[in-house]
């Protein structure tokens, strides 16, 4: 039987990296910001971010779920070389499902990391923008200038999950 931590502990999560890296990247010097979509009041997926972005952390559960973050390379550059994320940042979070050893233990892959399967629930995104107005929250999520948003991982349409 598959154990998964509680949604709210997935989203404090999320919310703790999101605000460490807000913290991290919290500096005078932001470089400018990348073009915003036409419509600035919703978070949309982009369609082909597996191929656009890098995966710049894994992130291993002790409930045998692994977490893939993926972010643009230009906005991860930025913030090695120590500027603020810029406006237009987006932090998309996928979970999966671990493959299993006879003994039901995680496998892992040559870096050490679980090998993931499935993808196991909702695609979670986190996007920056100084531009947020209180009507564009889908919940009372925003934490700074980040606003949350979940879509389904088959359509990648936004979804109505409380994130």
């Amino acid at each position: 039987m598959k154990m998964k931590l509680p949604t709210p502990l997935f989203y404090i999560g999320a919310l703790l990296l999101v605000l460490l890296i807000a913290a991290a990247t919290s500096r005078p010097d932001e470089i400018s910001s990348p073009e915003l979509p036409p419509n600035p009041t919703l978070m949309t997926l982009p369609a082909n971010y597996r191929e656009t972005f890098v995966v710049y952390a894994a992130v291993d559960r002790v409930d045998n779920v692994t977490r893939r973050l993926y972010i643009a390379p230009d906005a991860l550059a930025q913030w090695m070389r120590g500027a603020a994320l810029p406006d237009g940042t987006q932090i998309i979070i996928e979970a999966y499902d671990v493959r299993l050893g006879l003994s039901g233990t995680p496998l892992r892959d040559d870096a050490g990391y679980f090998i993931p399967t499935e993808i196991s629930g909702n695609i979670h995104m986190a996007e920056k923008r100084s531009t947020w107005e209180l009507q564009d929250l889908a919940t009372s999520s925003r934490v700074g200038d980040w606003n949350f948003a979940s879509f389904d991982p088959v359509t990648f349409e936004s979804t109505s999950e409380n994130v």
